[in-house]
């Protein structure tokens, strides 16, 4: 019985821990919805202060209505490399010189 008990405490401990590591936020995705009808508009950016993850999901979801791909709606993330000096140089093509 007292193995019972200490098993079901010991998983419900793992299962809120899973949980709460699975829904740590992520930051909001850049999009794009220029020319977007402006019910799917406000629906992207709402899902684009959820993650890009989130915004990924609906588009999947609702590619036989809208027809819209990630690589359409996401913006591409440029690149940041930390130069020598330990300034960042953002949207460089290559990486500083050492």
């Amino acid at each position: 019985m007292k193995t019972c008990i200490a098993l079901t405490a010991l998983a419900t401990a793992a299962l809120a821990a899973a949980t709460a590591f699975a829904e740590s936020p992520e930051p909001p995705a850049a999009v794009n919805v220029e020319g977007l009808p402006t019910h799917v508009r406000l629906r992207i950016l709402e899902k684009a202060q959820e993650g890009q993850t989130s915004v990924i999901r609906y588009l999947h979801r609702t590619y036989a209505v809208h027809r819209l791909r990630a690589e359409q709606v996401l913006k591409e993330q440029q690149p940041v490399f930390a130069a020598k000096d330990g300034v960042k140089v953002a949207g460089s093509d290559e990486a500083p010189r050492k």
